[in-house]
């Protein structure tokens, strides 16, 4: 996380020179689930942060890339102690997002790219621990759609939707028709963003 910021501060030595680009952070709280499997509801929480930067297009459209440190995973809130699982993916994320903002307000979507770099899964049923029987792919490739409100010059609040686009792992249960499609992330993201730079080239 620190080479991150370092990366983040070294870039916005740039960026400032231009008055044409903004750079910015943000940070917030995920929850998150998995499907493909039996466990529903979104109980996994999560920590999400980073940085950006981004540019006006035309007219009120800005394109933005992220550079995101982001929890995601799957939890299941177990009815006896019997059965109990927990799952958490690290990823270091390149989101690139178009957005389309009216005054305060803001759509955006676009793809995303993220490399995983940490894996802790818990499985116990029955007593027995199941953990590590199969692993997840080092790539994931998303689908991001969200908004953005902006309540000042340089603070806003971001709330995002993720999907992966293809499968994090394989079904490694070998169940029914529901699971040979895989399992994939599904997240939502709340976060507080800052920005900086020549504001009047991006707000309207």
């Amino acid at each position: 996380m620190k080479r991150i910021v370092l990366l983040l501060l070294l870039i916005s030595s740039k960026i400032n020179a231009q008055e044409h680009f903004n750079w910015g952070l943000k940070e917030g709280m995920t929850t998150s689930r998995l499907s493909g499997n039996t466990y529903k509801g979104f109980h996994k929480f999560g920590f999400v942060g980073g940085g950006f930067i981004k540019t006006t297009l035309k007219g009120n459209w800005v394109v933005a890339l992220e550079i995101m440190y982001t929890e995601k995973g799957c939890r299941n809130v177990p009815t006896d102690y019997s059965n109990s699982y927990f799952l958490q993916l690290s990823y270091l994320e390149f989101p690139l997002l178009f957005q389309y903002r009216i005054n305060r307000l803001g759509i955006e979507l676009g793809p995303g790219y993220g490399f995983l770099m940490k894996t802790k899964e818990i499985i116990e049923i029955n007593g027995r621990d199941y953990s590590g029987t199969q692993s997840f792919n080092s790539r994931e490739v998303t689908f991001n759609i969200g908004a953005h409100y902006t309540y000042s010059s340089r603070f806003g609040l971001n709330l995002r939707f993720t999907n992966s686009l293809i499968p994090v792992r394989k079904d490694p249960s070998a169940g029914g028709k529901y699971y040979q499609y895989g399992q994939k992330n599904t997240l939502l993201a709340l976060c507080l963003t800052y920005e900086f730079g020549n504001l009047g080239s991006i707000w309207r």
